[in-house]
């Protein structure tokens, strides 16, 4: 898990933004850990264009949790009152 912490002022085009990443970032196996799914879940959703979004850094691919629970809510399934 890697966590990049940069609270300097100021970005490279000059104004004073303060730029904050804090959010942990998770690779495959964490994110089929936190999941509960099998290890090799992850790529395979990715090849089929499925599964939660994620960043590409090089070759590294990385997941915001923020971001996988935004995808997880919008796999609830809500079912029909019973008869």
């Amino acid at each position: 898990m890697s966590t990049f912490d940069e609270s300097r002022s100021g970005s490279p085009n000059g104004d004073q933004s303060e730029l904050i990443f804090n959010e942990p970032l998770w690779d495959d196996p964490q994110l089929a850990k936190a999941l509960d799914v099998q290890p090799q879940t992850p790529a395979a959703w990715r090849n089929r264009n499925q599964g939660p979004p994620y960043l590409k850094i090089g070759k590294l691919v990385r997941y915001r949790p923020s971001l996988v629970k935004g995808w997880l809510e919008t796999r609830v399934v809500r079912q029909a009152g019973a008869r």
